[in-house]
């Protein structure tokens, strides 16, 4: 952004930033953290603490979660994915923005079998940061040494 900005005159030089170092993500959203974060959605519904349904009734358009924001509405699930990470006593780093980026990239690549579509998908510009974004798990590397092509169950969920 800031690269297009001075090609556009908008500031005069890119100014030197230096990043921090970041710390890789290790966990994903798998099979049995998804079973225990619907458990503790569905516990957190029964005792009222999630109101979805109540909110919209019939209605089908319209604002679910109104707000004091600029918008006027929530803009974020972070709040209630931490409820429920916390209801299922789930870890900390178990972080909804990344669970979601990651579980993605891994699924894409697993079904497509193609870098260059996750790249294009997910806007990165370089196989390293792609696969950064990948998890393969052993059970894929099982099927691909048993012959098997499935790399993805239905049962599985997302």
């Amino acid at each position: 952004m800031l690269h297009k900005a001075e090609e556009w005159g908008l500031i005069a030089k890119v100014p030197k930033l230096k990043l921090m170092k970041e710390l890789g993500r290790t966990l994903r959203l798998d099979q049995e953290a998804e079973r225990k974060l619907l458990a503790a959605a569905d516990s957190l519904l029964e005792r009222g603490a999630w109101l979805l349904k109540a909110r919209c009734g019939e209605r089908r358009e319209g604002w679910v979660f109104k707000a004091f924001s600029a918008s006027g509405h929530l803009t974020t699930m972070g709040r209630k994915f931490r409820e429920a990470r916390r209801e299922a006593g789930l870890p900390e780093k178990l972080v909804l923005y990344y669970c979601g980026r990651h579980d993605y990239g891994t699924r894409v690549l697993q079904g497509t079998g193609n870098l260059a579509v996750v790249m294009r998908a997910m806007g990165h510009g370089s196989p390293s940061t792609a696969m950064k974004y990948q998890h393969p798990e052993l059970e894929q590397v099982r099927r691909v040494l048993n012959g098997t092509k499935s790399s993805h169950h239905p049962e599985q969920g997302l």
